[in-house]
């Protein structure tokens, strides 16, 4: 799943697997409107994304995942070449290149998540992945950007993002399930109280353990003298029945 303005001139479709081949792909659907564009390729081995429980919010890290310049790129040469159709060709780099992204706001009228961040148009259509490596979001171009806006070399300060519930509604669509993440990625402070907490259970269960070794141990001595005390009455007991049975021999 990426951006549909990138495909929007295309004479074929490429997917690179995390190997670096080469797939044929097919298009299966692309929206202008929210700017998504789903692809298949065959034989695709690569496990995709686990989709994130929470949507991208201000408690947790997001990165954006691409490639592109930090500084201002430098213009393609041409837009148009012999067979009139652009040539939007992503450079191809031996790893993904990550940027942070900070959460501004979720935009109620668009319906899209604003992202304080600087990236190059190579992010666009790049996965906003959660501190947990948690799909949360798609990265888009601004609403009514055109292709050609888009070509020009440009840095944009913000991005914005479709959110985790347009993009499931949209492969719902298409009868597509995403893999779901089994628990919600905490954040940093979440995980830490999350881990304060099991210490303290640790300490707790320690002391508790402690408490019933101690108490143990008081029961064991308590026996203990309890069984010396009643040897010591059936010796005396004994010597008592010995001397009154000599009493009674006298």
């Amino acid at each position: 799943i990426t951006s549909a303005h990138l495909l929007e001139y295309a004479d074929k479709y490429v997917v690179l697997d995390s190997q670096g081949q080469e797939l044929q792909a097919v298009m299966v659907k692309a929206d202008a409107a929210s700017d998504m564009a789903v692809l298949r390729a065959a034989s695709l081995t690569s496990s995709p994304l686990i989709f994130s429980q929470d949507a991208a919010s201000d408690k947790g890290t997001l990165e954006v995942a691409g490639y592109w310049h930090k500084t201002e790129e430098t213009p393609r040469s041409t837009f148009f070449g012999f067979s009139n159709k652009p040539k939007f060709v992503a450079v191809i780099v031996p790893e993904l290149k990550w940027t942070k992204a900070l959460f501004d706001t979720f935009q109620e009228e668009t319906g899209y998540v604003k992202l304080v961040t600087a990236m190059g148009r190579g992010g666009y259509g790049a996965p906003l992945v959660n501190r947990c490596g948690q799909l949360s979001g798609v990265i888009r171009s601004k609403p009514g950007a055109t292709l050609k806006e888009l070509w020009r070399a440009h840095t944009p300060v913000g991005a914005t993002a479709v959110p985790l519930s347009r993009l499931e509604s949209f492969l719902a669509s298409l009868s597509i399930s995403p893999l779901k993440a089994d628990s919600p990625c905490l954040s940093v402070v979440e995980q830490q109280k999350l881990a304060e907490a099991a210490k303290q259970q640790e300490v707790e269960a320690a002391k508790k353990q402690a408490k019933e070794a101690e108490d143990a141990a008081k029961k064991a001595k308590a026996d203990a003298d309890k069984a010396k005390e009643d040897t010591q009455q059936e010796r005396q007991a004994r010597e008592d029945a010995e001397k009154e049975r000599e009493e009674i021999t006298t």
